[in-house]
């Protein structure tokens, strides 16, 4: 009976993650929590702010071939914040990813751009706020479990002195 159950397990495991039964090609849409170290500046107000922060995103993607996709995102790089200063960063952000398909596990590096807007406060009151367009890169991991993938990634945005995002997400795809 023990071996009965073994086997039922083993099939569901490799099911479960088999690459016939996952959509790698199409639309995909998401969602990962992380979080954020950001370093703005302000010349005008002398201000050099770093701190983290939890951040999110949201995503939107198509994966035409294997091996290449493309996706944008909102993200919210969180309100860092310390006894005198608050930073508040948003952006939408496209990129290019190249992967690596290696079975249920996908292995990605992606080089865009982020479109960003910061504005740093003191007690409320707005201090400096800074928008631009600049480089942004990444990598990251995804497990593929039917149509869900479960995906943790890195990602710098060239934003003012930069911010890092470490995140866990998950991405639905579909079509």
């Amino acid at each position: 009976m023990k071996t009965h159950h073994l086997l039922v397990l083993g099939l569901l495991a490799s099911v479960l993650t088999s690459n016939a039964f996952a959509f790698d090609k199409g639309i995909y849409v998401g969602a990962s929590l992380g979080q954020a170290d950001v370093n703005i500046t302000s010349t005008s107000n002398n201000i050099d702010f770093k701190d983290s922060d939890a951040a999110y995103k949201v995503l939107l993607g198509v994966r035409p071939l294997n091996w290449f996709a493309v996706e944008t995102s909102y993200v919210d790089l969180g309100k860092p914040a310390n006894s005198t200063y608050a930073a508040r960063t948003t952006g939408i952000s496209g990129f290019a990813l190249g992967i690596w398909d290696k079975g249920p596990v996908d292995l990605f590096a992606k080089a865009g751009a982020i479109n960003w807007n910061s504005k740093i406060t003191s007690n409320g009151i707005k201090l400096s706020s800074r928008d631009n367009t600049d480089f942004a890169y990444g990598a990251g991991v995804q497990v593929s479990l039917l149509v869900v993938k479960i995906r943790g990634e890195y990602e710098r945005f060239e934003v003012g002195k930069g911010a890092n995002m470490l995140s866990l997400g998950v991405v639905f795809t579909f079509l």
